[in-house]
């Protein structure tokens, strides 16, 4: 349960700017086969960036060719995600086997039409096409009431750690509300207004969004549908600023601005209107182990100058047992272009006390003179 740092110093002995990035492969985990061995190996795990729109599975389910359906939002408590088909005023959720196979429709609703919408606190939130109204629907998707907004809404998406509703309104400039949720998952106060996104996804227009709380270095994704691409977007919530486009790859098929993609965690979902099926990609986004990390995982560093990297170990809910993994230096030292250090984490079995049984009980006695 316990945590710690240590420093790595990397230093430059040479006469020139020495530039470096990095790699984690995890050699050792408790009850790591040779298989999972293979996956979390140098080019697949760590701080690095995965292989960034890699189509991870595939499957029909509502959509159809020439139909608006959008992937809309992750539902977290059923593991299950929500798609919409506003051409056949449907909306279905999805669960699969953990690897992108036996896809299986879960539930399916008619909330008339819809596009964007998202999952949180335990509710599925629709926005009604073009109008201010917002259905919100339980986990058997029956209807509980609506939210109504005092302009239309295009796209929707939530923050559910720090309780966030996010609305882009119609219009030329698509500005995205900040609202906070209420206790009885209403909205409250406005607290920030997103004015500055188009820019980073070519100013082209876009009537969805997703949000991931989960990646601090960019939360917002919208789609450009002219290059059927989904733009990751890095947004200061200090000042409801978006600051840089983090990555763009495609997700073929969105080819209408109406069409929104969704996140599962590790994933993006995506439908569109041109295909007729729903598809995942690989969100580029590295999965890597919780016991270790560092930062910074990569850096240029000067003739006679050094830099420091932090390395975090985290023992917390880990099983006992032996945890390895090398952190590659990987720089332009034409002499060691791979620099390796070790991390070795020993995970020691802590005692637990149990009492059997754990109470008493004599009935009725009793007490002689």
């Amino acid at each position: 349960g316990e945590t710690g740092e240590r420093i790595v110093t990397i230093l430059n002995v040479g006469d020139f700017d020495l530039d470096w990035t990095s790699n984690l492969e995890v050699l050792e985990e408790p009850g790591m086969d040779d298989n999972q061995r293979s996956v979390r190996g140098v080019n697949n795990i760590g701080p690095n960036r995965d292989d960034a729109g890699d189509l991870l599975g595939q499957f029909q389910g509502i959509n159809a060719a020439n139909n608006y359906s959008s992937c809309i939002g992750w539902d977290s408590d059923n593991e299950r995600m929500w798609v919409t088909n506003y051409t056949n005023n449907i909306a279905a959720a999805y669960t699969h086997d953990g690897n992108y196979e036996n896809f299986q429709e879960a539930i399916r609703i008619g909330p008339g039409g819809c596009m964007d919408g998202c999952w949180v606190n335990g509710l599925l939130f629709l926005g009604a096409w073009s109008s201010g109204t917002i259905n919100r629907y339980n986990t058997n998707g029956q209807n509980i009431g609506s939210i109504q907004f005092p302009f239309s809404v295009y796209g929707i998406a939530a923050d559910a750690e720090e309780q966030l509703f996010l609305v882009m309104e119609s219009g030329n400039n698509q500005n995205i509300h900040v609202y906070q949720i209420t206790d009885q998952n209403g909205i409250g106060n406005e607290i920030g207004v997103i004015r500055n996104h188009m820019q980073f996804h070519n100013n082209v227009p876009a009537y969805g969004l997703e949000w991931t709380p989960s990646i601090p270095d960019g939360q917002l994704w919208i789609t450009q549908y002219t290059s059927d691409q989904v733009h990751q977007i890095a947004v200061n919530t200090d000042n409801w600023t978006c600051t840089e486009t983090i990555q763009s790859f495609a997700v073929g098929g969105i080819d209408e601005m109406y069409c929104s993609v969704g996140h599962d965690g590790a994933s993006i979902w995506a439908s569109g209107y041109g295909p007729a099926n729903i598809r995942i990609y690989d969100d580029g986004i590295s999965s890597g182990p919780d016991w270790v990390g560092y930062e910074p995982t990569d850096g240029t560093i000067g003739p006679d100058e050094s830099s420091e990297m932090t390395v975090t170990i985290d023992a917390t809910d880990l099983d006992a047992g032996d945890y390895i993994a090398d952190i590659h230096i990987l720089s332009n030292d034409p002499n060691n272009e791979d620099a390796t250090v070790n991390v070795h984490l020993e995970v020691a079995a802590a005692p637990v006390i149990t009492l059997e049984p754990e109470s008493l009980d004599f009935g009725e006695i009793t007490v002689g003179e």
